[in-house]
């Protein structure tokens, strides 16, 4: 029995296909024509949405699928969650993702998408919630939109400290803002969980970009590692444990 899972996310769509636990497609678009394929063999599928329901997307799975998971914060998972209803799914997800890649350690989730997602599970399988900012691009945007004159720029590009120039400015505030956020709650989880080995999961459409730009910074971190197909990791560990 395959899995397909279906994240849909604020701005993007993305699904992978999972073969005994191994992933073995991705897509980024529903195509019916391609999709059709891969229901020829026997498919559970779970779809998750922090945006609009797809409700064409839905008909056709729900044609095709031996069974459909809507995921919310009622379906069961693995673990217990100390949150209100009004929890993201895509939170679920990565949380059960970095729990089942590593079962009774406590782990900083930290999701660089539109927002920016930073939350804390601890050893004994309790989410203990998180705090929600602006991701990358939404930081140089506001900038853009809430001033005279600033320009909008790119994430991509040099970045230094100090910076000589508008642009590098922008981007490097953006940047290393982010970065010394996520060696606060780094501290914070510590303190927390009252431990140093915390696991620092990074994952998220700009996860691979700041590791990029500050790798040396990044892995100054114990335990830190980027997984940016966290959330379909965490989705498909969903399926299996409600089939």
């Amino acid at each position: 029995m395959q899995h397909l899972v279906i994240d849909q996310g604020n701005n993007h769509l993305h699904a992978a296909l999972f073969q005994d636990g191994e992933m073995t497609l991705t897509l980024s678009s529903f195509l019916p024509t391609v999709w059709d394929s891969i229901f020829e063999k026997p498919t559970r599928v779970i779809y998750s949405s922090v945006a609009h329901t797809d409700e064409h997307l839905l008909s056709f799975v729900k044609e095709k699928a031996v069974s459909l998971h809507i995921l919310s914060i009622d379906t069961p998972t693995p673990l217990t969650i100390a949150y209100s209803s009004t929890l993201g799914t895509d939170r679920i997800a990565a949380a059960v993702g970095a729990w089942s890649l590593a079962p009774h350690q406590p782990s900083l989730i930290v999701d660089l998408g539109t927002a920016a997602t930073f939350d804390l599970i601890d050893a004994n399988g309790s989410f203990l919630g998180g705090s929600i900012s602006p991701g990358l691009e939404l930081r140089l945007l506001s900038l853009q939109e809430h001033t005279a004159r600033l320009p909008l720029v790119n994430c991509t590009g040099p970045v230094v400290w100090p910076a000589t120039e508008t642009d590098i400015s922008l981007r490097s505030g953006a940047l290393y803002g982010l970065l010394a956020e996520i060696h606060y709650y780094a501290h914070l989880a510590d303190e927390i969980c009252r431990q140093s080995e915390v696991q620092v999961i990074l994952t998220g459409g700009n996860a691979a970009l700041l590791q990029k730009q500050n790798e040396s910074a990044i892995f100054a971190l114990p335990h830190c590692i980027v997984e940016p197909n966290l959330t379909m990791i965490g989705l498909n560990h969903i399926l299996e444990y409600n089939s």
